[in-house]
């Protein structure tokens, strides 16, 4: 009969994922055991009870264990790991998005004494509610690039925010492309430093815009566009009275 009692002490973010360090005591027929052990650890959707993560990246479901072990030293029962380091044989990096996405997570361990006990899942599940959260607040306050740990979003002393960039000139300043869905609302002007401004033709226009109307005009009738002028309004007068009529 084996039995458990485990804690996970804290969350912490690694460049290539989130870690959770997790201490336990496991006991064999009401006896603390010594020796190497070896552990199976999955992260567990309570409500659906599919696996989210697994120690060795096996695509396995409930109730199997994950396939390959992570062989830990255990002293007087008490056994401890850094779940998510890929530093540790047979573990894979835990995705952040694992706790974004997941509310109500469990974390499920296996464990056989190579002694001829065979694997049995330790109980109870553990639950990881707390160190999701941890791993929410640390995300709220990095704003962090998932997968790294580059800073996605810089706020400077003055409360001006970066994006690409941790040296803000203005209250909101993004260094790289920006797509916008939506209508953008200037109450000033509106000033390209380089590059000038593309239109939905695909004309670009690098400087001001040219002289509107009619550059001009011979005996004949004969007038001469400017450039960029596309659309026309043309008024005529006679001894009978004007008229208008447009062009494009």
């Amino acid at each position: 009969m084996l039995s458990a009692m485990c804690v996970l002490a804290s969350a912490a973010f690694a460049g290539d994922g989130a870690r959770l360090s997790h201490q336990g005591v496991v006991a064999v027929k009401g006896e603390r055991f010594t020796g190497n052990g070896e552990f199976r650890f999955a992260l567990v959707d309570a409500e659906t009870e599919s696996f989210v993560w697994t120690n060795d990246g096996s695509p396995v479901v409930a109730p199997n264990a994950p396939i390959e072990p992570v062989v830990l030293a255990v002293v007087n029962g008490v056994f401890s790991i850094t779940l998510g380091d890929p530093a540790i044989e047979n573990m894979t990096p835990i995705p952040e998005s694992v706790f974004h996405v997941h509310d109500d997570l469990v974390l499920r361990v296996w464990f056989d004494d190579g002694l001829g006990n065979g694997l049995h899942q330790l109980t109870p599940d553990v639950d990881v509610t707390d160190a999701a959260r941890a791993v929410h607040a640390i995300a709220a306050e990095r704003l962090i690039v998932p997968g790294s740990d580059a800073s996605a979003v810089h706020v400077d002393a003055m409360g001006r925010v970066g994006v690409g960039t941790t040296m803000p000139e203005a209250e909101l300043h993004v260094d790289g492309d920006a797509n916008v869905s939506g209508k953008i609302t200037a109450d000033g002007p509106v000033t390209s430093l380089n590059g000038g401004f593309r239109f939905p033709d695909g004309t670009v226009l690098t400087t001001g815009l040219p002289e509107r109307g009619v550059r001009g005009f011979s005996a004949t009738g004969m007038f001469v566009v400017p450039p960029g002028v596309h659309f026309l309004f043309v008024e005529l007068w006679s001894a009978g009275g004007g008229g208008g009529g447009g062009g494009g």
